[in-house]
């Protein structure tokens, strides 16, 4: 399995990252991934994953094994994921999503993922075997961050800064008057526009609650 094949997945330039970390599992023995598609040291996936597993049908190479990368991907507990920034060459983990708002406020390059498992979905998945170049990776999707995508995600920011609005507040699809209102004349047109273009990620839940978190520290609702 050689470095340029490994740096081109995400989640294996995680494991490189920190250092190539041993899995509890069986001694890998040569074989193809079924996620990523490597040919090398490879382990049963029954040995790192549940059988209730529910998405092997998203791997394109089989289910019955992983290479050592994507199995230490999958074996780290749930309940533990950070959300993550990826590089070839190093990874920074957060105690929350905001700590991904400065790497997101502009377009995400070829070389750099972002990942983050949402504290408000009660189900946890694994999220960063899904991860992908130049996109955030959340439960369940990943997003491609485009020039778009960060654009409203500063608007998000601004709103918030600006109003103190809570999760359900923003939920509507149109801001309260006196969120417009409260601002100088000259702002109202930049807010009645920013709300209505996240319309959007609200539309889709699992988006919303990933872009709330990496927005800023949440406010009492």
């Amino acid at each position: 399995m050689s470095p340029a094949i490994m740096l081109s997945d995400p989640a294996a330039a995680a494991w490189t990252s920190l250092g190539c970390p041993s899995i509890d599992a069986l001694q890998p023995i040569d074989g193809l991934c079924g996620r990523c598609g490597t040919t090398g040291s490879s382990v049963p996936s029954s040995s790192v994953i549940s059988e209730k597993f529910a998405n092997f049908d998203s791997w394109p190479y089989g289910w019955r094994r992983l290479c050592v990368p994507c199995a230490w991907a999958y074996s780290r507990p749930l309940n533990s994921q950070l959300p993550m920034l990826i590089s070839n060459t190093q990874i920074s983990e957060f105690p929350d999503g905001s700590g991904l708002f400065e790497a997101l406020r502009s377009p995400l390059p070829h070389d750099l993922a972002a990942v983050i498992p949402i504290r408000r979905l009660r189900k946890r998945r694994h999220v960063l075997p899904t991860a992908q170049w130049a996109h955030l990776a959340m439960d369940k999707l990943v997003l491609p961050w485009d020039r778009a995508a960060a654009s409203r995600l500063v608007d998000l920011q601004w709103i918030r800064t600006v109003t103190s609005a809570g999760f359900r507040q923003l939920t509507r699809p149109a801001p309260p008057v006196r969120f417009v209102t409260s601002l100088p004349p000259d702002q109202w047109d930049r807010m009645i526009e920013a709300w209505t273009n996240l319309q959007n990620w609200r539309d889709n839940p699992t988006v919303w609650a990933a872009v709330y978190e990496i927005s800023g520290p949440a406010p009492t609702p």
